[in-house]
């Protein structure tokens, strides 16, 4: 399995999808900044709160 930064760069000349001002060494800072198991804690973190939102929603309307 491939993390999506590394799958980012297995594309072809990815730095054409990067956004302006924002360099491939960037992009591998913030890459390495946490761990894969890190990344995937704030993740489902993120998705908990998300879910929670949507739920309250569908529940005022």
């Amino acid at each position: 399995m491939m993390t999506p930064y590394e799958k980012f760069l297995s594309l072809k000349e990815p730095e054409q999808y990067l956004k302006e001002g924002i360099t491939l060494d960037q992009l591998k800072d913030k890459a390495e900044a946490m761990t894969d198991n890190e990344a995937a804690r704030k993740l489902q973190q993120a998705r908990e709160i998300l879910f929670q939102l949507v739920h309250e929603r569908q529940a005022e309307g």
